[in-house]
């Protein structure tokens, strides 16, 4: 079982302000398959900053030149960090529950991107749970992606948001099926 991860933040550094969480499920071998289960959760930015994470002004300001749509969603967070934490620690458990082996691939666009970003939020709020993957489960779409030689913008479906956190992490799923099969690494559609 494989999950991509994808967070949409205040800033690139860890312990920036995460604003929203998305997570998706998926098979790599499954040409044209749908992806499986799903997780998202929108945080308070004002929740984020009182618990000491921060704010980068250059990520507001790239902010304030998206698309309304993508803005609107992005700031428009209700749960606390704690929530939405729980809450992936929950769709991990559920997830790794339903493989053979216990065993998950975690996939995020960049190797020093979303999942640091939440392993130092995990650590500085020093809650009752830890990231929800081990040390040898993390994988980085962007080495992938550059060997199989993908365009990751040929992979959004039509009416996804682009900077939604759940819209890219499907978008990404979607690029690494692609990748796998690329790379010779999942059988061709015409092979099944």
């Amino acid at each position: 079982m494989h999950i991509m991860i994808d967070c949409e933040t205040l800033g690139l550094k860890p312990g920036s302000i995460i604003l929203s969480i998305g997570a998706v499920a998926f098979d790599p071998q499954m040409y044209n398959g749908p992806l499986g289960a799903e997780y998202y959760a929108k945080c308070s930015p004002i929740d984020g900053q009182h618990k000491g994470l921060t704010i980068d002004a250059s990520t507001i300001a790239w902010w304030m030149q998206q698309e309304d749509t993508a803005r609107n969603e992005a700031f428009s967070g209700t749960q606390t960090i704690e929530q939405a934490l729980f809450g992936l620690n929950d769709f991990f458990h559920e997830q790794r529950q339903r493989t053979e082996d216990g065993v998950l691939r975690v996939w995020s666009h960049g190797l020093t991107a979303d999942i640091i970003w939440l392993e130092e939020v995990y650590r500085r709020l020093n809650i009752a749970v830890r990231a929800p993957w081990n040390y040898r489960e993390p994988r980085d779409t962007r080495t992938l992606f550059d060997l199989a030689q993908i365009d990751l913008s040929r992979y959004s479906e039509a009416g996804e948001v682009h900077h939604n956190a759940l819209a890219d992490a499907r978008c990404q799923a979607r690029a690494v099926v692609a990748a796998y099969q690329q790379l010779g690494l999942a059988p061709l559609p015409f092979e099944r």
